[in-house]
């Protein structure tokens, strides 16, 4: 099984620290790029997974992940795509851009004392939960730090499940204790905490990836994303239904029909795969496809192209006025197109109060508006498919306002 995760939560609770020892673990990166972070340890005392996802000096200096960083983990016959995004409260558009390409969410928060459920932990998953993540593994880390105390888990976990109930949020939540550094309850049972009895086949986090239902609603119709082109063959991914080697398809934007042919996983043909999957195919000649483009079963057809409604949510402070009058772009599933706002609906609070229309609008809030494409863009009614129905909208410039969802 493919799958597409998202680590969250607030900064140095631990995400890179699990990334960094899951790919050390599972033999999924060499041995020269591990030696390579040696002399970036603080103190050259104490070896950081975490700075095998942190690419950059800067980040090495400051001691916080500043971009959103993606890895592959091969555990047993899965193949995790695991994206680790920065939890601090500046760098929340990297957070919303790399939640925005998943299907299911890793969640750390930390019961060492005087870190906890933050606020900053809120907004990841009320955010996560709005751009369509409907499964979230929570990891409560650095339960060494917490005297492997069952207490401390229980107190993070009712925290969670308060807040989740108050806000609405509807993605189903798995816990598990955790430390990411000692590699407890990660890919082997704790030893230390004897008190957690998960099930059978979902004890340890790497169980409950391989076991978890990633949330991914069965549809009547199938959804493949050209992600990439190289030479005559495209990249990939099967977001919902089936498809078959040799199938005959439709293409949009244009609707046309075409014939997919010389399917491959894994650099082998197969004759099938099924969502979620990432594949490896060839279209007939005339095909004209390109990055962005979405192939469809026959008969079907995208539910949004060109004039639909909108629930959009701000990443900096903007009037309404200011952002009618903005030329802005539509830019989700990997294309790019002008978009107008012809009408703002009303503007309310997670909480459901009215705010005045003239008054800025900050990131606690959402928008409800009208808006029309440029040209053509398949996508889909968030509700219907939530993967194909959420995306970015960036200023002229090329600055990141909001995230929203196809109504």
């Amino acid at each position: 099984m493919d799958y597409r995760i998202t680590l969250l939560g607030e900064k140095d609770h631990g995400k890179s620290t699990l990334l960094g020892n899951l790919l050390i673990k599972t033999g999924s990166i060499k041995r020269s790029r591990i030696n390579s972070i040696l002399p970036s340890s603080i103190g050259g005392k104490r070896f950081e997974p975490g700075y095998l996802l942190d690419s950059f000096k800067e980040e090495r200096d400051r001691g916080m992940t500043i971009d959103q960083t993606s890895a592959e983990i091969i555990y047993k016959n899965n193949l995790l795509h695991m994206t680790d995004v920065p939890g601090h409260l500046e760098l929340l558009k990297n957070m919303l851009t790399g939640a925005s390409n998943a299907s299911l969410g890793i969640f750390v928060v930390s019961a060492k004392m005087g870190e906890g459920f933050t606020n900053q932990s809120k907004r990841h998953l009320y955010l996560s939960n709005l751009m369509g993540i409907g499964a979230m593994l929570v990891a409560v880390n650095k339960m060494d730090m917490a005297d492997f105390k069952e207490k401390a888990f229980i107190d993070i976990k009712k925290s969670i499940t308060d807040y989740c109930s108050a806000a609405g949020i509807k993605s189903r939540l798995v816990f598990v204790p955790i430390s990411a550094y000692n590699m407890e309850n990660v890919i082997e049972r704790a030893k230390n905490m004897q008190w957690y009895d998960g099930k059978p086949l979902m004890h340890t986090l790497l169980e409950m990836l391989e076991h978890i239902n990633p949330g991914i609603v069965e549809q009547n119709g199938m959804r493949i994303l050209i992600q990439d082109k190289i030479d005559d063959a495209f990249f990939g991914q099967v977001l919902y239904g089936k498809i078959k080697n040799g199938s005959d398809i439709i293409l949009h934007p244009g609707g046309k029909k075409v014939r997919l042919f010389n399917l491959k996983k894994f650099n082998k043909v197969i004759g099938s795969s099924k969502a979620p999957s990432n594949i490896y195919f060839k279209l007939n000649p005339d095909a004209n496809a390109s990055r962005g483009d979405i192939l469809y079963g026959i008969g079907e057809h995208p539910s949004a192209e060109i004039v639909f409604n909108a629930k959009i949510f701000p990443i900096k402070n903007i009037s309404a006025y200011e952002l009618s009058k903005s030329k802005v772009s539509f830019n989700g599933n990997y294309s790019n197109v002008a978009m107008r706002i012809t009408g703002i609906f009303d503007i309310t609070k997670a909480a459901k109060v009215p705010k005045r229309k003239n008054a800025a609008i900050t990131p606690n809030y959402a928008i409800n508006m009208a808006v029309k494409l440029a040209k053509k863009c398949p996508t889909e009614h968030f509700n219907a498919y939530p993967i194909l129905g959420r995306f970015g909208m960036y200023s002229k410039s090329g600055i990141l306002l909001g995230v929203g969802i196809v109504e």
